[in-house]
């Protein structure tokens, strides 16, 4: 009876601790921490804000393919510490979406991301008094690629003279819209031809 016993308290003991393990997360191979100023955000700040708001958004691209894009707003301002930086305090309007990019797709990504241009690209730090910036980490075999963007200007002479930055923001953008089931895009992504 004691073996009995002490065999179903080790069995309750075990149910009750017991936690199934995680699901597996794909690591990711791209991930693109944007924060930009848009004056169309300001219709989802509860009240409006007088000011132009600040739109920080983070896209991530799984080694499966899969499309995380997670989109906040500073109605007012306050931000806190985030995962990559600065997101906005908690109660903003912050949104998560997710996608799934076809083989194709996905595959010409894979190639873009390997392509000499792109694994030569270094950060661009502009004096432009404007507000689009990025953190830009690509995942490498042995190392993660980091490229920082301040006051991104996509008509600056650097940038026309060497596109590749240009055309990675446009193919997250390009990533970040079907995730929102969107196809829109900005201008310089359509003179910059981005193709998947």
């Amino acid at each position: 009876m004691r073996v009995f016993l002490s065999l179903l308290l080790f069995a309750i003991d075990a149910l009750i601790f017991w936690t199934p393990p995680a699901p597996k997360l794909e690591p990711w191979i791209l991930r693109v921490y944007e924060v930009r100023q848009d004056a169309r955000a300001n219709q989802r700040c509860k009240p409006a804000t007088p000011l132009v708001a600040t739109v920080y958004s983070q896209l991530t691209v799984a080694a499966d393919g899969s499309v995380v894009y997670r989109e906040s707003i500073a109605c007012q301002g306050p931000v806190e510490d985030g995962p990559l930086g600065k997101w906005p305090a908690q109660g903003n309007p912050n949104d998560i979406y997710s996608a799934q990019l076809p083989a194709s797709e996905f595959e010409n990504l894979i190639s873009f991301l390997n392509t000499g241009e792109v694994k030569e690209l270094n950060s661009f730090l502009n004096a432009a008094p404007i507000t689009d910036n990025y953190e830009i980490r690509i995942r490498r075999d042995t190392e993660e690629q980091h490229i920082s963007v301040t006051a991104f200007l996509p008509s600056h002479y650097e940038l026309k003279q060497k596109p590749a930055l240009t055309q990675l923001i446009c193919r997250a953008k390009k990533i970040a819209g079907r995730a929102l089931h969107s196809e829109e895009i900005p201008d310089y992504c359509k003179l910059n031809a981005v193709n998947h």
